[in-house]
């Protein structure tokens, strides 16, 4: 039963992993920026920019 625990555990931290959650759902394709989200797809058109900034917060304040 521990051993369940702990991989309950560990899929519920991965799914909140900020590093896994941009690799799963953020690419960049071509001259793209492709953002995956609950199975929508929005596409952003990166010849207009020099460069991105991606900026979060995370915790209860938020």
């Amino acid at each position: 039963m521990r051993r369940k625990l702990r991989e309950i555990f560990a899929a519920g931290l991965e799914r909140v992993n900020p590093y896994a959650m941009i690799r799963k759902h953020v690419r960049i394709r071509d001259n793209a920026l492709l953002i995956e989200n609950e199975g929508r797809q929005t596409m952003v058109d990166l010849s207009d920019f020099r460069r991105i900034l991606l900026l979060g917060a995370d915790g209860p304040g938020v």
